[in-house]
């Protein structure tokens, strides 16, 4: 209920195998992210938009610690505008890192 009403928002994940890598798609239909923001939005205590209440929420460092979590990987992450509005955040990380994590939480490490 952050952006958009409880019974009206909708979120799709996908998977895609892209050039030696995984990229994960997660697209919603609120209001997306404004071009000039999407670079920011990964700063630390960087807010964009309002939520349907009117007011900025959070602590703006979840996207920030995100972003720090797929870079040490050797990943990387960005935003876009979603096919028919809403946003479109996605990361993509090497094929070696996202099979090591794999396999260290089907051992149990």
């Amino acid at each position: 209920e952050k952006f958009v009403p409880a019974d009206q928002g909708r979120v799709a994940v996908r998977v895609l195998p892209v050039d030696g890598a995984w990229t994960v798609e997660i697209v919603d239909n609120g209001p997306g992210v404004p071009e000039e923001h999407r670079d920011r939005i990964f700063d630390r205590f960087f807010q964009s938009g309002q939520s349907a209440s009117g007011n900025p929420t959070g602590t703006g460092l979840g996207l920030a610690i995100s972003r720090m979590i797929v870079e040490h990987v050797g990943g990387r992450i960005w935003c876009a505008e979603a096919a028919g509005g809403g946003a479109c955040f996605a990361f993509s990380l090497p094929r070696s890192a996202a099979e090591a994590a794999g396999q260290r939480l089907v051992a149990g490490d």
